[in-house]
């Protein structure tokens, strides 16, 4: 049996998959919340993967980290994957990546007044997987004026990263955003995907031509990345998610890491000429799954379950934690109603101008609230 613990509202990722592909493992992949574990005092035997990580709070954080501890001192009827406490996310990540020298481009936290940027830059949050937040920057003044924009449109400065732009693009100006899954020690390549724009997250037409297609059907088989995949995802401490990355002067470079990642669409979803492709990474994942499969040989064991003990100073600051999210949540959504209203947003457009004006001063400020807070 193999549980895949996600955030609540989340889940859909593994749920698609179960629905088309992934049928043969409706029965064996079993969702959990991780809202639900603070209330689970037993355990059975199987595989669990903790994913969904980047969207945990510190103190979520720590909890997992003591149920996926505990999981794994129960012994050979269980098997964890991603720990909590040691899996990289995006800032940790890509900062490491760039010390090492097997990233090109920084990466800064919008609140260190003391980076120093390489242009173009963009910002986006630091623990979202949705498109970026701005165009490519090109100055520092263009900086300030983007963060101040984003600042007002809802978001904290102190979730967002400043990201140094890496131009992957080939000769003829294509770019292309290859991804490849680990389950347990397995590396998948997952999809190969084009565009004339610079970030690519989502397939276009593009790819809808013999030679593309080939070319993602070689990628999948040829698994070209391997070992610097298996490298990249051993420094993130990942043993189960999806790597997004390109190639830059014949040098693979990491965008991101995503422990929940939408694992495939259904069949009608994709352009007949990509169905081999398809095909075959679900093929290659369903193999991979049967492996991580920890189900008990022994009747002692299907009996057997694993206690966990969370201390209860510890479920009480995750339930604050919670009430503090939903607070926050409801406030953001009432924010951007009103910024929405028809009233308000002659006003933001008639105060741009102002804003841009004094986008340097805007942004030093908010970061000596957030310093000072």
């Amino acid at each position: 049996m193999i549980f895949y613990i996600v955030t609540a509202a989340h889940g859909y990722t593994m749920k698609t998959y179960l629905e088309s592909w992934g049928r043969a493992f409706a029965d064996r992949i079993q969702l959990l919340a991780y809202e639900d574990l603070q209330r689970l005092r037993q355990f059975a035997p199987g595989t669990y993967i903790f994913s969904d990580l980047e969207r945990l709070s510190a103190v979520q954080t720590e909890m997992a980290t003591q149920v996926f501890e505990q999981l794994s001192a129960a012994g050979p009827s269980v098997r964890t994957l991603n720990n909590p406490g040691r899996v990289l996310r995006r800032y940790a990540l890509l900062r490491t990546l760039h010390d090492t020298g097997i990233n090109r481009f920084g990466v800064a936290r919008a609140t260190d007044a003391r980076a120093a940027h390489h242009f173009p830059v963009f910002v986006r949050e630091e623990n979202q997987h949705d498109s970026i937040l701005t165009p490519l920057l090109h100055t520092q003044s263009e900086l300030e004026k983007a963060l101040v924009h984003v600042v007002v449109a809802g978001h904290r400065l102190q979730d967002l990263l400043i990201v140094e732009f890496c131009d992957a693009a080939d000769a003829a100006g294509i770019y292309r955003n290859y991804g490849a899954f680990i389950v347990g020690g397995r590396i998948l390549p997952r999809n190969l995907l084009f565009n004339r724009e610079w970030f690519v997250k989502r397939r276009t037409s593009m790819e809808i031509a013999e030679e593309r297609v080939l070319e993602e059907q070689n990628f999948l088989k040829t698994n070209p990345h391997e070992s610097w995949l298996r490298k990249v995802f051993s420094i993130a401490g990942v043993d189960y998610g999806r790597m997004d990355y390109g190639v830059a002067a014949g040098e693979p470079q990491a965008w991101e890491i995503n422990t929940n990642p939408a694992v495939i669409h259904p069949p009608e979803a994709y352009h007949p000429m990509l169905l081999p492709a398809q095909g075959y990474f679900g093929e290659s994942l369903a193999s991979a799954l049967e492996a991580i499969d920890c189900a008990p040989e022994t009747s002692a064991e299907k009996s057997s379950v694993v206690r966990v003990v969370i201390p209860p100073s510890l479920v009480r600051r995750v339930e604050t934690e919670r009430r503090r999210q939903r607070r926050a949540q409801a406030f953001r959504k009432v924010v951007h109603a009103v910024q929405e209203s028809r009233f308000v947003q002659p006003l933001v457009q008639h105060l741009k101008p102002f804003v841009d004006s004094y986008a340097g001063w805007f942004v030093r400020i908010l970061k000596v609230f957030r310093t000072s807070g």
